[in-house]
């Protein structure tokens, strides 16, 4: 599927896409890249399409409409989680 062989750190993507949905699209980067973070942004009310997605480990979410500061937060928790 890829069309590079370096590492992809991190998966920014909608939930709901027209032809495959973000979760789908997370499953089959994540064959190649198992430690792909994977980020997920929706407009649709919180806890009506997320929940078995975003247990997996290295996966955030944040709710649209959503401020820049807000997202680069959760990116930078996303990807440099406090130890």
């Amino acid at each position: 599927m890829a069309a590079t062989r370096d590492p992809i750190h991190i998966l920014v993507t909608d939930v709901v896409m027209p032809q495959m949905t973000g979760p789908a699209l997370a499953e089959r980067l994540r064959r190649q890249w198992p430690s792909l973070r994977v980020f997920f942004m929706s407009g649709y009310a919180e806890g009506t399409v997320l929940p078995t997605f975003l247990a997996e480990p290295g996966t955030g979410f944040i709710q649209k409409p959503f401020l820049p500061a807000e997202l680069a937060k959760k990116l930078h928790d996303l990807l440099d989680p406090p130890k």
